[in-house]
């Protein structure tokens, strides 16, 4: 994406996310439980009422995040992975499951609310996914995995310090195979990807290999790579 078409990229994200457009958006794509169903593949129960305003069963990082995955997936033959934040259902998890039924897949959370009702859709959908309670990778359990992903908490001002214990955790807690994957959302607007590689560099086990914008809206999905320290 040249400059100038990402500045016009900016200019367009930022008319629609200060419209109603937006509203509207939202509520069509991220917290429609038909369109869960249709486009994702994925039966998902109400939303509760007493969840945070705005919340939804996905959204727009969630999207991209998806593409993303699922090319991995495809071209490197992908068994055993792992997702950090898996949100208030669950959502990616089961899709991955769903599209990949050899996939072995975790997901942890800081929440206990969000274990609950991502296990009931979990059960809605005629599956099985281990779902804990973990700060970042503090708790990862079983073998070591070959992808990590983690839709960030980009509105979080303690964002960088979580990514800093992603990265030490990775290598202390074992939890990727050499060569494994860290595949992180992020809206670039409250967290710039370049931030994010900048502290990928102070980790000499790691190394940023790919970084996909979206073409119309300031996210973006960062792929790195973990080498194990000899």
């Amino acid at each position: 994406m040249t400059a100038k078409q990402d500045s016009l990229s900016m200019r367009f994200f930022s008319f629609v996310n200060g419209s109603v457009i937006k509203s509207i958006f939202h509520q069509v794509f991220f917290r429609n439980r038909t369109v869960m169903a249709v486009v994702w593949g994925v039966k998902v129960p109400p939303l509760l009422k007493t969840l945070p305003f705005g919340t939804g069963y996905t959204d727009l990082s969630g999207f991209l995040l998806r593409g993303v995955l699922t090319r991995l997936i495809q071209s490197r033959n992908l068994r055993r992975v792992h997702e950090i934040g898996i949100g208030q259902y669950g959502i990616m998890c089961i899709y991955m499951r769903k599209r990949f039924p050899q996939l072995s897949i975790s997901g942890s959370t800081i929440s206990q609310l969000e274990i609950e009702n991502s296990s009931r859709a979990v059960t809605l959908n005629g599956l099985q996914i281990p779902f804990y309670v973990s700060d970042v990778l503090a708790d990862f359990k079983g073998d070591p995995v070959q992808m990590i992903w983690w839709n960030l908490p980009y509105y979080d001002s303690q964002i960088l310090e979580y990514l800093r214990r992603l990265f030490a955790q990775v290598h202390e807690k074992k939890a990727l195979v050499d060569r494994g994957l860290v595949v992180l959302a992020t809206n670039t607007v409250l967290l710039r990807a370049e931030a994010i590689a900048t502290l990928v560099d102070s980790f000499g086990h790691l190394r940023v290999i790919e970084v996909k914008r979206g073409f119309w809206n300031p996210h973006a999905i960062l792929t790195i790579e973990y080498r194990q320290v000899r």
